[in-house]
Parts: C-alpha cells; structure tokens; sequence
C-alpha cells in the first residue's frame, strides 16, 4: 500500500517534465529508483532501476540522486562515497523535448 513506501532525494527538472526519486518499501525492506515523465498529453511513473539492478550499485546503497533533466543524465552517490554517473538512462521522449 501507498503508506508503506517512502520517498527520497526527489529531484525535478527545471521545467518539471521530468523527475527521479529513490522509493523505499519498508514492507520487503526494498529501494529502486523511479522516474516522473510528463508531456503534452499524458504522464507516466516508471521504475527506472530496479531494487537488484545488475550495476556496481544497489538502490539500497544509495546516499543522494543528482539529475541532469536537460541530458538525462542521473548520478547516484553511495553511502561509501562513490558515484555513479548513469549516461542516457532517463530516455526523453519526443513530446517531452526541451
């Protein structure tokens, strides 16, 4: 349910098209990082990496997101210390266009 999840380190574009945020599910105890895309006609909140992702990183390592809206770029700093840039990650859509 709704209040069993947490958000942090909300980062919004400028022009507020777009947006990251890491989600904690205190339920199954669970972090991924979700993405806001909104155009000229529709909105839409997706997982953009999940909780197990594959990368050097785990979401639940995760100390604050740096979001680059105009780019798509997102950083994600660790609770070691250590960033991870994440290049073209945040697609742009063509509606969403800057």
């Amino acid at each position: 349910t709704a209040q069993d999840v947490s958000l942090a380190f909300v980062q919004i574009g400028a022009t507020g098209r777009r947006g990251v945020w890491l989600e904690h599910n205190w339920e199954e105890e669970q972090k991924r990082i979700m993405r806001y895309e909104r155009s000229n006609s529709s909105e839409s909140i997706s997982e953009l990496i999940s909780s197990y992702p594959g990368l050097p990183f785990v979401p639940n390592a995760c100390s604050t997101l740096a979001f680059d809206e105009a780019s798509g770029r997102l950083c994600v700093g660790s609770m070691k210390g250590e960033l991870y840039p994440v290049d073209g990650i945040v697609q742009i859509s063509q509606d969403c266009a800057l």
